[in-house]
């Protein structure tokens, strides 16, 4: 016991000193570099960023639909005891596809709008609609996600988007194990969250004091947003107890 105490108490020393170290690194680069992170792109250079963003998107969108086919297509077949595994193996692992698909899309909309209102100079209508119709798609997109996944899985009464016990309803649809693996994954993701607020929270804060450009507002927005996260995570962990 006394052994383990020791071991922890190490542990904590090094992630302390590992911590400063790079705080102390990170201050340093932002210091003599925040120079070179204030920059603008033209019209004609946001244009061409957000039109490149937009194929990336287009590809995304094309390769997903294709996912959703494959899917379809390997449901409809003869399903025989010998082959059984190896097409659900195969149906699982395209399942992995659509949820990172729908991220990107997600993610590729919300770098077109911090291009737009933060980097350009002077943002152009091209580059605006491009973003609206980029968004919109993406939101339409992750909306069906459940109704295909009912259409691929239709003796599962997969729930609609919008109903209210939706979260339930998902979890309730798992056996054991999914349940405990989902579990897992969920609070790792909370975990690391909770760590990256943090992390950004310093970094914002070091670099409105050597920059002089005030991010009280960004700060205050994630320390809103890590006070959340505890407070309705720890909510609803002890709702059942």
């Amino acid at each position: 016991m006394k052994k383990s105490k020791i071991v922890l108490f190490g542990y904590l020393v090094l992630y302390g000193l590992i911590g400063g170290f790079v705080g102390l690194m990170v201050s340093w680069i932002l210091v003599n570099n925040h120079k070179y992170i204030d920059f603008n792109l033209t019209t004609n250079q946001s244009n061409v960023i957000i039109i490149i963003l937009a194929i990336v998107a287009v590809i995304l969108v094309m390769t997903l639909m294709n996912v959703y086919r494959k899917i379809k297509k390997l449901r409809m077949q003869n399903i025989s005891i010998e082959n059984e595994d190896e097409i659900e193996e195969r149906i699982e692992k395209l399942l992995i596809v659509p949820p990172v698909i729908l991220g990107l899309i997600t993610t590729i909309g919300l770098f077109m709008i911090n291009i737009i209102i933060n980097i350009a100079e002077k943002p152009s209508l091209l580059s605006m609609c491009i973003m609206i119709i980029t968004m919109f798609v993406g939101a339409m997109l992750s909306y069906g996600y459940l109704t295909q996944m009912g259409k691929i899985y239709p003796e599962r009464d997969y729930p609609k988007p919008g109903d209210k016990k939706l979260n339930e309803k998902l979890i309730n649809m798992m056996d054991s194990g999914e349940q405990y693996i989902t579990l897992l994954a969920l609070h790792k993701t909370y975990v690391l969250n909770q760590q990256l607020i943090i992390t950004f929270i310093a970094i914002s804060s070091i670099y409105s004091l050597v920059s002089n450009h005030n991010q009280f507002v960004s700060v205050t927005l994630m320390i809103i947003l890590y006070l959340v996260n505890t407070m309705y995570f720890t909510k609803k962990a002890t709702e059942t107890i």
